[in-house]
Formats: C-alpha cells, sequence, structure tokens
C-alpha cells in the first residue's frame, strides 16, 4: 500500500473561495506530487436580535442580545467563538444555549447591563471557523442616566 504524506497551507483567495498551495508531496516511492485544490469557503451573514427601539438603554439596566446566522444550523463552533469583546463600563455575560436554539441558528446569547452613560460598541467582526466566514456586523447602543 502506498501512502501519501500530504500537507495544505490555505490561503484565501476572497471572501469565496480559498485554495490549498501548490505543495510538494513525497511518498515512499520517492515520487514527487504536485497538489493544488480549491476550497469553497462558505460565508454566513448573522445579525442581532433583542436591541432596543432606537438602540437606547438606561444604565444599570439589562438585556439579553441574541446573535443569529442566516442558513447556519451547526453545533460547531461553540457558542463561546462568537461572543463578543466586552467594552468599557460594560457587563458582559455570554449564556448558554440549547440544542434546539443552536438548530435554529442560533450562534451565541449574551446579557449586557452597561454600568455608565455613553456608547455602547460591539464591533463588527468576521471569524473564520474550518471554511466557513462569519460575518457579525457592528452594533451600536446609546446608555443613558438610569430612571431615579
Amino acid at each position: 500500500m502506498n501512502r501519501i504524506l500530504a500537507i495544505f497551507i490555505f490561503l484565501i483567495i476572497n471572501l469565496t473561495a480559498a485554495y490549498a498551495q501548490n505543495y510538494p508531496l513525497l511518498n515512499p516511492g520517492s515520487i514527487t506530487e504536485d497538489i493544488k485544490q480549491e476550497i469553497e469557503l462558505i460565508n454566513i451573514t448573522m445579525y442581532w436580535e433583542g436591541v432596543p427601539p432606537q438602540g437606547r438603554i438606561r444604565a444599570g439596566e439589562q438585556i439579553i442580545l441574541t446573535l443569529r446566522a442566516r442558513g447556519w444550523y451547526s453545533q460547531q463552533p461553540a457558542s463561546a467563538f462568537f461572543t463578543p469583546p466586552v467594552p468599557v463600563g460594560v457587563i458582559l455575560t455570554a449564556l448558554d444555549i440549547s440544542a434546539a436554539e443552536r438548530a435554529n441558528g442560533i450562534a451565541a446569547k449574551v446579557r449586557l447591563i452597561p454600568m455608565a452613560t455613553g456608547d455602547i460598541v460591539l464591533p463588527a467582526r468576521t471569524l473564520t471557523h474550518e471554511n466557513t466566514l462569519f460575518t457579525i456586523p457592528l452594533l451600536r447602543l446609546q446608555s443613558s442616566r438610569p430612571r431615579n
């Protein structure tokens, strides 16, 4: 049985395609082979649910934000992969999601509590997992003074 040792270096061409770079491979019979394989990247557009009207929230109040994907129903990667960075002056807690929620396209849920007034920004991000690109939009909220 002849086995070929293969090492792939994946290069992203653009947001829809990538390829495995030409790479000389050696098999036990010392035959050199060049392999080039195009890989299709899957683009998943995500969106935030649970955003308050006009993006306004009072300091000290909490909201639950859900990051949902269109056309994606996988259990991988884990929801922690999608959790946004924590902005200054905000308590952000990742919440568990069930398998049923994940099957319905929910990638992550977070509890957000602003502790001060001002702008809260969860930046736009593009994350890559295997051959999938996840595009997460910017979320901008305005925190105002708490009710007395």
